[in-house]
Order: structure tokens, then sequence, then C-alpha cells
């Protein structure tokens, strides 16, 4: 794993981009010349670690997280959890118990006098102790997590994703009728076209090597008039992605090219 530490002594602190100060832009370019190798290595280093998740592991890992998420809404996880808080608040001299400042009361409009009012706009009540830690904090912040999972993993949800990783190449069950044809439904495949197709197309790779579904998806490309609803398939579980991390990624990128400052000025 590459650690900066391997650049320590000819390297230096990135420094912010100026979106005013233009005499001062040199500064950030200078850092940039000075640590590029150090910047190009952990970028190599993403490309070559870079693995593609097909769909079945992904279904797999998602089961796994919510099942572990469900799993630590008991009384014995939170028990071990805060007896570490307390250890850890033993260890650096932190008072649990202490409360924080109390802010200025907001006053109730003499309108709601004869209202009964249950709280207010800003208003928390802070725990100070561990049933309130408990109930709060631990099981509200689960419970808004597992809210989160479950509707959008749903059941549905994850027989595609199950069926989908049938059309990879190095899945047990490579191009098994019965697994597709939930994917195959959801795109208003015919289900005795796709396995007539399927009969054929299993005799057709017997001998083929092939690695991930993108090979496939090369190696029928230019059979796609004697396999339509297969190649249908794969191009439709291709554009789908695992996360909407990248598509995030680039959101972002551009809101820090295109900044409001940037928005307005004129040519």
């Amino acid at each position: 794993m590459f650690t900066m530490q391997n650049y320590i002594d000819t390297t230096t602190k990135l420094k912010k981009w100026s979106y005013i100060r233009w005499d001062s832009r040199w500064s950030s370019i200078d850092a940039i010349i000075n640590n590029y190798q150090a910047i190009l290595k952990p970028l190599n280093d993403l490309v070559d670690d870079e693995e593609s998740l097909d769909y079945g592991k992904a279904r797999l890992l998602i089961s796994s997280i919510i099942e572990q998420m469900k799993s630590y809404r008991d009384d014995n996880s939170f028990e071990s959890l805060y007896s570490k808080v307390l250890q850890f608040c033993k260890e650096n001299d932190i008072d649990i118990n202490q409360k924080p400042r109390q802010r200025r009361q907001k006053k109730v409009p003499a309108c709601f006098n004869d209202s009964i009012i249950t709280s207010t706009i800003g208003h928390r009540d802070y725990a100070d102790n561990q049933e309130q830690y408990r109930t709060s904090i631990y099981y509200l912040l689960i419970d808004s997590v597992l809210i989160e999972l479950n509707p959008r993993f749903s059941s549905e949800a994850m027989e595609l994703l199950s069926s989908i990783s049938s059309l990879c190449p190095k899945h047990e069950k490579f191009l098994d009728f019965e697994i597709l044809k939930p994917f195959a439904l959801h795109l208003d495949i015919n289900p005795n076209e796709l396995q007539n197709e399927l009969n054929v197309l299993r005799s057709f790779l017997k001998n083929k090597n092939l690695s991930d579904i993108k090979e496939l998806c090369c190696e029928l490309i230019s059979f796609v008039q004697a396999f339509p609803n297969v190649v249908l398939m794969i191009q439709g579980a291709m554009t789908i992605p695992i996360t909407s991390a990248s598509c995030e990624r680039s959101f972002s990128k551009m809101k820090a090219i295109k900044t409001a400052l940037r928005n307005t000025m004129s040519v």
C-alpha cells in the first residue's frame, strides 16, 4: 500500500485552487508539480486494483449488510458498544455525563396558550443516561438505516440482481433459464423465445473461454439476429450500475469546475 511517507523528503501539501486571487494560483500549480509522483502513484493503484463486482456478489453483499444491521439491534450489542464508549471516555478524561450548554428556551406564542404542544422547531432533548442513549440514539440510528435499505433493496429488486448475475460466464448457473426468467419478464421478453435461444447458445459457447459479461457481449454482438433476446438482456444488464457513486462523483466534479462565481463571469 502506498503512503505519502515514501515521498516525505520531496513533497509538500497541495494547495486549494483560488477562484479570486489569480496571483496565488502559481503556488497551487507548483505544489502539484512537486507532488506529481505522489499524486500519480495512488491513482495508478486505484486503476490497477479496480475490479468489477457482478450482481450476484452485490446481492449477497447487500443481504449480508441488512442482516448484520438487524443483528446489531439488540441489548447485547448496545451494551458492548456502550462499555467501549465508557472505556474510551475514561482513558481520555471525558465526562460523558456533562450536559451541553443550555440554549435559550424559545417562548411559545401567546396564541398557543390553550393548545397542547409536544415539541417546537429547534427543540431537542439531550440524552443523559444509558437508557436514553439506547432508545433515542442507538436504536433510532439503526432503524433509520434499515428504513432506507429495505425499500431500496426489496425482494423484487434482489430477484432481478440474482437473475442478472446468471449472465456472467463465471456464474455457476450461467444462462440458466429459470434464473433469467424474472429479468426477461421485466424486459417484456417472450420466455419461450428466450428458452430456444438459450438452448442454442449453450452449445455455441461450449468451447469459448469467456471471463465476464463484456466479453460475452462482444462475442454475441455480431449474432444479434440469431440471439436478439439474449443480446437485449446483456445490454440491459450492462447499463444497470452496481452503485450510483460514479454518477454522483461526476456531479461533484462538475460543481467544483462550474462554480457560482465562474457561472456569473462573462466572456
